[in-house]
Formats: structure tokens, C-alpha cells, sequence
């Protein structure tokens, strides 16, 4: 059995890298960290440079998936 750890007690943010390309969905930050959501930072930089480099479609992947994390993390 693997020990949980207990992110609510640790008074801190947490980055979670991995989202998009590396192959990490919202829902999946949403379940990891479940216990404190309001202090996860989502990291989907790969994911966002593929889009690129023309800003509006930068712009539209960002509200986008910022839009995904709004409606899993709330």
C-alpha cells in the first residue's frame, strides 16, 4: 500500500507539470489534487507552444484549456 500524503496540510502551491502533451488532463490535477485545488498551478507549456507562434491561436488555447481547469478545479 502506498502512504498518501496529505497536500492540504502543506502550507505551500503545488506546480503540476504535465498537462496536455506530457499527457495530463485537467480532470487528472482536478483528482490529484482534489484536497486543496485552489492551490494547484497547472503547467501546459508544450502543449501550448505546439499551437504557435500566431498569438490568437496562443490566445484561444490558453482561454481554452484555463477555461477546462476553471470547470474541474472550482
Amino acid at each position: 500500500m502506498t502512504p498518501q500524503l496529505d497536500l492540504a496540510a502543506a502550507n505551500c502551491l503545488f506546480l503540476a507539470p504535465g498537462v496536455g502533451a506530457q499527457g495530463a488532463t485537467p480532470a487528472d490535477v482536478a483528482a490529484v489534487f482534489a484536497a486543496c485545488p485552489d492551490r494547484a498551478i497547472p503547467s501546459a507549456s508544450r502543449s501550448l507552444l505546439s499551437v504557435g507562434p500566431q498569438v490568437s491561436r496562443l490566445r484561444d488555447e490558453v482561454s481554452a484549456l484555463a477555461a477546462e481547469f476553471r470547470a474541474v478545479l472550482a
